[in-house]
């Protein structure tokens, strides 16, 4: 379980137009993809963004709210 209860899924999709930044990191509903090339900043993620909340600057790819694209519930 992440921050207030979020429940974590990981899955294996195929391409979503960022194959060449691969591998990528989804967190929704906040809409952040992040790039992590190794376990290291996967588990830096899971840490402070799932689990803390707080965004993962230095690995950001793609946030969606910057855009107005991210809807929460």
């Amino acid at each position: 379980m992440g921050a207030a209860g979020r429940e974590v899924k990981c899955s294996t999709v195929s391409c979503l137009g960022y194959c060449k930044q691969a591998p990528v990191v989804m967190v929704y509903p906040d809409g952040v993809w992040y790039q992590c090339p190794d376990k290291r900043s996967v588990k830096r993620v899971v840490k402070r963004h799932v689990m803390g909340g707080k965004l993962v600057k230095e690995h950001i790819l793609l946030n969606m709210a910057q855009y107005g694209k991210a809807k929460h519930k």
